[in-house]
Formats: C-alpha cells, structure tokens, sequence
C-alpha cells in the first residue's frame, strides 16, 4: 500500500506527484483525505492538477459523481494501495471509467481564483464549502464578483427559510480555504 502523508503538501514530494500523476495519466482513482475538515476522504480519479490545486473526479459506489477541487495545501495524504487496485478493476469493467471526461477549460486552471473566475464567467452554480478550523458552511450559488482578496456569492440561506444573501468570502491566508464542488 502507497500512502503518503504529510501536514500540507507545500513542498510536495517526488511520491505525491508522481502518484497524482499516475492517476491523471492512467485515469487511476485514489484516495485523497483532507487536512481541513480533518480526515475527510475523497476517492476519484485526478483530472487536473495545477500550481496551488487539484481537481479529482470523485467516485461514489464505484459510479461518476461531481468534480472536486482542493487547494493542495489541504491534502493531507494520497492513497494507492489494494483497496484502490480493486476500485479500478470494478471501475473499468463497469465501463464506468468512459465517463472521466478531462474538462478542457480546466487546464489552464492554477488556482482558487482562477477558478472561480471561470466557473463564474461559464455561469455554473459551485457547491462552496467554507473551512474555518473545524467548522464550515455551505454556498450553492452563481459567483458574482471575484478579487484578489474576496469572493462574492449569491446564494440563498437555508437556515433563513430560503432568504436570498450575497455572501462576500475572504481570504484570509495566503490560499483560500475551500472545496468546490462542480
């Protein structure tokens, strides 16, 4: 089993890339865990890897689901072991595997703001998750405006029966802390 460890992956060893690199190469799911909510596991197959992210089309039930994107300094480990050689031998003989389709407009991609540039440009409605410690919350909604520092979303809140909000997110290290569901 290869699992690769590490607080934050600002400094990414030969191991992490060359297993993120296998998996975007050879559409191999891995497993990803977060540091940020701590132990989060994500298994996927790595679509897009840039500066300060990666992209993983994620699996659930040995099926396609959404795409993730994680800035990589809240991965804390990278798995490639007997668990994840079963998963890709029931993923490819399912045929399931045809549907990791690489999103062109991604490769040009580096970083959370990029990113949310360009979700906001296409018009997609991201799933948001904002990580502040151990607590989060959750924006489903279009991107209004993006700068250096912030981020607006038009979302509605479902803790206020549906009030529509303009939430303003901001960075307050030096990378965002996030998942984007898209």
């Amino acid at each position: 089993m290869h699992i690769i460890r590490g607080k934050k992956f600002t400094k990414w060893g030969k191991g992490v890339k060359r297993t993120l690199q296998k998996s975007l190469d050879e559409k191999w799911c891995v497993r990803l865990t977060t540091s940020q909510p701590s132990g989060d596991a994500f298994d996927g197959v790595v679509i897009h890897i840039g500066k300060s992210i990666v992209a993983l089309r994620e699996f659930r039930d040995f099926q396609a689901d959404g795409v993730l994107v994680f800035p990589k300094k809240s991965l804390a480990e990278v798995r490639d072991g007997e668990l994840e050689v079963c998963e890709n031998k029931i993923i490819k003989h399912s045929g399931e595997i045809r549907n990791i389709n690489k999103m062109k407009w991604l490769a040009d991609i580096d970083t959370v703001e990029d990113l949310l540039r360009v979700i906001s440009k296409r018009k997609i409605w991201p799933a948001i998750e904002q990580i502040i410690s151990d607590d989060s919350a959750l924006f489903v909604g279009s991107i209004v405006e993006v700068k250096n520092k912030f981020f607006e979303i038009y979302c509605y809140d479902a803790a206020d029966n549906g009030k529509e909000l303009r939430i303003s997110i901001t960075k307050k290290s030096s990378e965002w802390s996030l998942k984007v569901d898209i």
